[in-house]
């Protein structure tokens, strides 16, 4: 993309960066966090454009591609439970294992509550528009406390477990160790949980509630924390993407999102940088895509790869390269306010907010 870029000819009307990076999938330690706190001259920029959104997504007869705006944030944690140790030979109810194992029953059972952000509001609103009138009450029911169980039980699988993710915070075990004799009780007993808070939770209200379902006998250590973030979409760059979409012909519509999960943006946000996920693809919008993330068979096909590709630079092309109006309008005023033509100065790409930020 970028050798593409230089080959046009285009000039550029911004500062445009490409960071290639490792470990985010494992929190972006030794990647994107590792430049933003020992070398953020180098990625720091106005905009930036990471992943997970662009995917098509069938709600009804309509056709969605959503954008990434926001993301839950990530608390990861163990969950310890200890009892009574013994020999195997004369099971017990107060051991570790079985008392961990009623705390995940639990957990399983009732989830976390229903708390919902803007950034989930937003998005169900928007697919909720013009949709038939049952299926734009059911959507909107989802926010509802009073109806929001009976309508996610109704739903297919992949559905309900994609809105369980987005309207509530929740925690899935991961790894579970106990243990290291076939016939001893033992008398303690871990589970790792892939913590998942909403925009606006802290640690401190995430462990209360889970605590809560868990039940007395689990403590709660932290081991990994990752600020949930939100970004505002009345930008010039949120602006380029729905009009690069809408140039591309088809019936999908762009959607404000949040992603369940973490990507770089919650780094790159530190330096102040308004962050989208935006990958596309061209994926069959009936596709449960969602439900591929780390599952079997996870792919996405070559036709898919390629449309996005071309969609992604058309994208950059369209944002660094446009002339925005209103700079010209302000170059052409200032005179007019009080200064004179031979005062005038060419903003600098790197520093004027309005018509030259940089973009990664």
């Amino acid at each position: 993309m970028m050798i593409e870029l230089k080959r046009s000819g285009r000039k550029l009307s911004r500062d445009l960066v490409f960071a290639a990076v490792a470990d985010e999938e494992a929190g972006g330690a030794k990647g994107a966090a590792y430049l933003v706190e020992n070398h953020p001259d180098l990625v720091r920029a106005d905009f930036a454009l990471c992943e997970f959104g662009g995917f098509r997504m069938k709600v009804g007869k309509r056709t969605f591609i959503p954008i990434q705006v926001a993301q839950k944030g990530c608390a990861w944690c163990r969950a310890i439970f200890e009892g009574e140790p013994g020999h195997g030979s004369v099971p017990r109810r107060d051991t570790a294992i079985f008392r961990m194992a009623r705390a995940l029953e639990r957990l399983e059972k009732r989830g976390l509550p229903l708390q919902v952000c803007d950034s989930a509001r937003d998005f169900i609103s928007c697919i909720a528009a013009g949709q038939p009138p049952h299926l734009r009450a059911a959507l909107r029911g989802l926010v509802n406390p009073m109806t929001h169980g009976i309508l996610t039980a109704r739903l297919p699988e992949h559905q309900a477990v994609f809105f369980n993710a987005i309207l509530h915070p929740t925690a899935a075990p991961t790894v579970i160790r106990a243990g290291d004799k076939e016939n001893v009780q033992p008398s303690q007993a871990d589970v790792m949980l892939d913590g998942r808070v909403l925009p606006g939770q802290s640690w401190e209200q995430f462990e209360k509630q889970l605590g809560k379902v868990l039940g007395k006998h689990a403590r709660l250590e932290l081991l990994k924390w990752i600020e949930p973030v939100a970004f505002p979409v009345d930008t010039p760059l949120y602006d380029s993407i729905c009009r690069v979409i809408a140039s591309a012909g088809g019936d999908a519509e762009p959607v404000p999102y949040m992603v369940p999960g973490f990507t770089d943006a919650a780094h790159l946000a530190r330096l102040g940088t308004v962050t989208y996920g935006f990958t596309p693809m061209q994926n069959d919008p009936q596709e449960p895509f969602t439900s591929l993330v780390h599952g079997h068979d996870e792919r996405i096909s070559i036709e898919a790869f390629q449309n996005g590709a071309r969609m992604l630079y058309r994208l950059v092309e369209d944002f660094c390269t446009t002339v925005r109006s209103a700079p010209v309008l302000d170059d052409l005023l200032e005179p007019v306010a009080g200064g004179s033509a031979e005062d005038e100065t060419v903003p600098d790409s790197k520093g004027d907010p309005s018509g030259g930020e940089g973009v990664l």
